[in-house]
């Protein structure tokens, strides 16, 4: 028996004696440095790197010692500025260039997005068709709104804020994947792991709402992966659903003080003899107009 194989049998030995738990974190830790060596990850970082260097904060620059963060440009850098306004430009150009040759692999990413980058000029013959790209990419069609040009609701407002975190919060329980992310903490990086729900009820995520109602959020989340996508035929299921959602958080006094401060604004309505009934009965109004909205439902 050479070498070789003597050594493989040993390593496998030493796997077999290791506890569960301690091959299942080997296991993840491999899978977070296969992400963070990933080309897409790298170059994402970089991106957002050069973008923190045009506007004169301080971008992490990697060197023989590891990461460090190179010193800021009071005014911003116009070296990294010019720079970053190129890549932008080419690499819209390059990207709707795709729809021909890969437009199946842009749809998913397309369909729940709200806008698209399009190249224009004040030349027609420079610009891109801005109808024939959007159409072609169906954006918006996956992000459960009603996007006909005469659709009445708007995308600003406590209400909307709220929904919209709602919304995502659904999406992700119905996301099954899994992915990395990372947050800068006290200038440093930390990476998180975790399904698309997980991410969300993370401290550090942007989507403070959901982190914030994640105890009762996570009650209901098997319910929110059943739901059909919000049309008008799915409307009633949807509204049904925010009102137990709705009404659950607001049994609990400190979830239903952050509500009803945050997103009731009369105060006539925000407390009534020691109860949020009130205020509860007009948040679940609003979000359910705003969820018929969405799904292009007429006022009565």
């Amino acid at each position: 028996m050479n070498k070789q194989v003597k050594y493989v049998l040993k390593m496998r030995r030493k796997q077999r004696a290791q506890p569960a738990f301690a091959r299942r974190e080997q296991k993840r830790q491999k899978e977070w440095q296969k992400q963070l060596d990933s080309p897409a990850f790298n170059a994402r970082q970089a991106f957002d790197d050069l973008f923190l260097q045009a506007q004169g904060l301080p971008w992490r620059l990697k060197t023989g010692w590891g990461l460090v963060y190179a010193k800021a440009k009071p005014g911003g850098d116009p070296i990294a500025i010019q720079e970053y306004a190129k890549l932008v430009c080419e690499h819209v150009e390059k990207l709707n260039f795709l729809i021909e040759s890969h437009k199946k692999h842009l749809l998913p990413v397309s369909q729940k997005r709200f806008t698209w980058p399009i190249l224009k000029s004040e030349h027609p013959h420079f610009s891109q068709d801005e109808k024939k790209i959007l159409n072609a990419l169906e954006v918006g069609k996956g992000t459960g709104r009603f996007f006909d040009k005469y659709s009445k609701w708007k995308p600003g407002g406590l209400i909307a804020y709220l929904v919209d975190e709602l919304l995502s919060w659904v999406e992700a329980c119905k996301d099954k994947g899994k992915y990395f992310y990372t947050t800068t903490i006290m200038r440093k990086p930390r990476l998180l792991r975790g399904s698309a729900v997980e991410l969300l009820y993370d401290r550090d995520s942007p989507h403070t709402v959901v982190a914030r109602l994640r105890k009762h959020l996570a009650k209901h989340q098997k319910a929110a992966a059943s739901l059909k996508p919000l049309t008008q035929d799915s409307i009633n299921e949807w509204e049904k659903f925010f009102t137990a959602l709705l009404t659950d958080c607001f049994k609990d006094a400190r979830c239903a003080q952050l509500l009803s401060k945050v997103f009731v604004k009369a105060e006539s309505r925000k407390k009534k003899e020691g109860r949020y009934g009130v205020a509860k009965q007009h948040l679940i109004r609003k979000v359910c107009e705003r969820l018929r909205a969405f799904a292009g439902v007429k006022r009565s």
